[in-house]
């Protein structure tokens, strides 16, 4: 070797955020990338109404969710399916669908969903992309979990983040995202969340 080696500028972060559907029940309530990138990907507050997001692209590797243990007698029913309406240039994966049930107050109903590799589900998004990405059925109180993938991106221009209400200057925030049926999911409560 001649000179200095080579090496990672950009890491690659995995991580993974806990949240609560919250206010309303999901019944088939798709979930679009900008709303996954608002809700995942951190963005500090650049003053009290303005952002900017501290990637520019993120990648689900895996979805966890979780129904609360229903009341002795009754039924929980929940899904996760990738949207078979997101293509990419004429592309598009399988459209996978998972689900389950409880009528156990001692078992919570449990699914999860792995992108297939190849796929427009496995690829990289930017926060501000526009497909469909998930398809979401569950009461109340759930719990999904997201493991992803997202570049600390410290090179050229950031993309803003959403406007904000009373934020706090400096402050790193991940997105409460509402849903068009009145659902909200909100992040993990150690987590900073702000409506956005």
């Amino acid at each position: 070797m001649l000179g200095p080696p080579q090496f990672r500028i950009q890491p690659v972060l995995r991580r993974t955020l806990q949240c609560q559907v919250t206010t309303a029940n999901c019944l088939n309530q798709v979930i679009v990338v900008s709303q996954l990138g608002k809700l995942l990907v951190s963005f500090m507050a650049l003053t009290a109404t303005t952002s900017g997001f501290t990637a520019n692209q993120f990648r689900i590797r895996r979805i966890h969710l979780w129904s609360p243990p229903p009341v002795q007698g009754s039924l929980t029913m929940i899904s996760l399916k990738y949207a078979d309406t997101n293509s990419v240039s004429g592309m598009t994966g399988p459209s996978e669908f998972q689900g389950d049930s409880s009528m156990e107050p001692d078992r919570p109903a449990h699914c999860w969903l792995i992108p297939p590799k190849g796929t427009p589900f496995s690829f990289f998004y930017t926060v501000t992309g526009t497909p469909n990405y998930l398809v979401l059925t569950c009461p109340i109180g759930s719990v999904i979990s997201f493991d992803y993938e997202q570049y600390l991106d410290n090179s050229g221009t950031l993309n803003a983040g959403p406007t904000l209400v009373g934020a706090v200057a400096g402050t790193i925030y991940n997105a409460q995202v509402t849903l068009t049926g009145g659902a909200l999911i909100v992040p993990h409560t150690s987590v900073n969340s702000i409506s956005a």
